[in-house]
């Protein structure tokens, strides 16, 4: 069989039975082969990345498509996702690879054509690592993890595409490498170079302090605290704030209980599996309501220049660290402390110790801790001819609008003590009781107002019971008060409550119902509809329909949260979410993307891809579809976008053209992109 495909096919690495091929050279194949591959690339969605062709089964049946790395950007491309389609069957099956330790392809030149201008040097690397004798006994190199560490037994790292005499370890010294591996002395490891100096809070104290958990009445513990960046900024604005630091502030009497932690990217940089594990324990014992827990994760790495060492790497600076995915961070957690934790960013979870305070923090969170950003929404209106006209005993205009600010925020009326403690006092100078002044503060938020600001809270509500069935955590003991007063109030009783979560949950997963939600919110000007994607601009998440929201919901509690990326991409059809991140993506017409974060329910995969290198422009074409009718820029970005369609030489459908292609096709047109 594999003589008879080397007849057919004069491109491709032979592996057993099948044929690997670069995606360049593919029209090398024999005429027989490509209308093969042409029924098999209609099972392929046009959005899937892949590089590689593998061709395999009787008769050449079945084709997997391969998502590698960039050939000319590393050395050993690793593979991401593989997508097998079987022409015997109907439809294709997805596969996705953890970037803890993916395959890695080696002598990768035998996938290219034979004239194709980088062969030459890839032969010339895989003949250096021959005459190394790195190639013999192959069978359980086929993983990053141990073919880096057969590397660094040779004396050898990797650069990006190249390979080069690593500057820690000589050929003359695998025996003290090994060593090295099984674990050296401590000192070895240079923990303390790990500290940084920050300009602004770190990403998981700025997630602690928007949330809401880091207040002034409370206590706050950085352990781990480096520098001590963090706790200056704290102090500096009146929070009460203690740091611990092995190695810059070594002092054990501020290792004391606080109500808040932060455990932030201490546990990456440590080597020793049980100590990092004892740091967790310790960290979560000394915290009375919340512990915030950050690691590096994979797909934010630069692996160049670094050298496999224990579950981790080796840097050339002689720090350690060590990289996670986000459910290996999870798994983790749990093993440990026994405790569900929550994500709130990629590679940030949180640790309730109190189980009303994440109660707290989960409703906040699904109403986007907007809670009092109403007092920027109320007018001053005319006077009402029930106020009382004694200036004694009346209650004051800006106290009635005051009021409405709050029951605009909690969308009933609120109990005396739910409100700021300067509007109690208002209330008790006039005399008058909270009734009739809700009553005043109804009457000037208008019926119909109030009722879009109940449906909204009920809605609300309901998400948040949904996100609460969908995670499957353990029934709560209680409610904090304010979520009792919400449950009567919207629902009557927590049965109801319930019970419109879980219906909430399952009309979520309804592709009907999401479509029809995201034709009425393409239809708003909130996003742009595609077929079964919808794309919409991440600061207008709350604008969109509720079942649009509890989708990114369900994304953030497995990816944490997404509201610093640019654009959400609902994908209907697939069950997955993609958050993009553009540059300049207020000033520029064309802005470049930066990283994605795909999220699969279908798997709970969540993956981080950076799009940074040169060699990788993305461009976010025809922006003007995501700026609101108010942007002043929006009349500049949507006449340039019109000279663009005008052209009718581009196809913008799913990611759009190349980079290369539109570049030279505005060129050629002798269009200008505005500066």
């Amino acid at each position: 069989m594999q003589n008879n495909k080397s007849q057919k096919n004069a491109v491709g690495k032979k592996v057993g039975q099948a044929i690997y091929v670069h995606r360049s050279a593919v029209d090398h194949l024999q005429s027989s082969a490509k209308d093969k591959l042409s029924l098999a690339l209609q099972n392929v969605p046009e959005d899937f990345q892949w590089s590689v062709l593998k061709i395999s089964g009787q008769n050449d049946q079945t084709f997997s498509f391969l998502d590698y790395q960039d050939f000319s950007a590393v050395a050993f491309p690793e593979l991401r996702a593989s997508l097998l389609v079987n022409l015997s069957e109907e439809g294709a099956k997805l596969r996705k690879y953890s970037d803890a330790n993916p395959p890695i392809l080696h002598r990768k030149e035998l996938l290219l054509a034979p004239d194709h201008p980088l062969r030459d040097d890839f032969a010339k690397l895989t003949q250096f690592l021959e005459s190394k004798g790195l190639f013999k006994n192959m069978a359980n190199k086929g993983t990053r993890r141990i073919w880096m560490k057969t590397l660094a037994e040779a004396g050898l790292t990797v650069e990006g595409p190249r390979i080069v005499q690593s500057d820690l370890i000589s050929e003359e010294s695998a025996k003290k490498s090994a060593e090295d591996r099984n674990g050296p002395e401590k000192n070895t490891v240079e923990r303390h170079k790990t500290a940084i100096t920050r300009a602004a809070l770190s990403a998981p104290m700025y997630l602690l302090f928007t949330s809401g958990l880091i207040r002034r009445d409370r206590t706050v513990l950085d352990y781990g605290c480096g520098q001590g960046d963090d706790i200056g900024a704290l102090l500096s604005d009146g929070y009460t704030v203690e740091g611990w630091d092995p190695h810059y502030r070594p002092n054990p009497s501020t290792l004391k209980k606080s109500q808040i932690t932060n455990l932030g990217f201490v546990l990456n940089v440590i080597e020793d599996p049980e100590e990092r594990a004892e740091a967790l324990r310790r960290a979560f014992s000394l915290t009375e309501l919340c512990l915030a827990v950050s690691v590096m994760l994979y797909g934010k790495a630069d692996l160049s220049g670094v050298r496999p060492y224990r579950d981790g790497y080796l840097t050339s600076r002689q720090t350690f660290q060590k990289y996670y995915t986000q459910a290996e961070l999870k798994d983790f957690i749990v093993s440990i402390l026994n405790v569900e934790p929550l994500a709130v960013g990629q590679g940030i979870f949180l640790v309730f110790r109190d189980e009303l305070e994440e109660q707290r923090y989960l409703l906040r969170r699904q109403i986007g801790f907007k809670g009092r950003e109403y007092r920027s929404v109320p007018k001053p209106s005319a006077s009402r001819k029930g106020t009382p006209k004694n200036p004694n005993d009346k209650l004051n205009k800006t106290t009635i609008r005051d009021l409405a600010v709050e029951i605009r925020a909690f969308g009933r009326q609120p109990d005396i003590s739910e409100l700021p403690k300067s509007l109690v006092t208002k209330l008790s100078r006039s005399k008058q009781g909270l009734q009739y002044a809700a009553s005043q503060a109804i009457a000037e938020i208008g019926h119909e107002e109030l009722e879009g600001i109940v449906a909204t809270r009920t809605e609300d509500l309901s998400l948040h019971f949904a996100m609460h069935a969908f995670s499957q955590r353990k029934s709560y003991g209680s409610f904090p008060p304010e979520l009792r007063r919400d449950i009567r109030a919207f629902f009557g009783s927590h049965k109801r409550a319930q019970e419109s979560g879980q219906a909430l949950l399952y009309s979520i997963g309804n592709q009907d119902l999401l479509l029809e939600d995201a034709e009425t919110a393409a239809a708003a000007g909130i996003g742009h509809l595609e077929q079964d994607r919808f794309q919409s601009p991440t600061d207008r998440l709350q604008e969109l329909p509720v079942r649009l929201r509890g989708f990114v919901a369900l994304a953030e509690r497995l990816a944490g949260d997404l509201s610093e990326t640019t654009l959400l991409r609902i994908h209907i059809t697939s069950r997955k979410l993609t958050a993009l991140t553009y540059a300049e993506f207020e000033t520029s017409f064309l802005p470049r993307l930066m990283t994605r974060v795909k999220v699969e329910f279908d798997t709970f995969d969540v993956s981080i891809i950076d799009h940074s290198a040169d060699n990788d422009v993305r461009l976010l074409y025809l922006k003007s579809r995501y700026m609101k009718e108010t942007d002043p820029r929006q009349a500049a970005q949507k006449a340039f976008d019109q000279e663009v369609l005008d052209l009718n030489t581009l196809n913008f459908s799913n990611e759009g053209p190349s980079f290369r292609e539109f570049a030279q096709t505005l060129l050629k047109a002798g269009v200008r992109i505005p500066s």
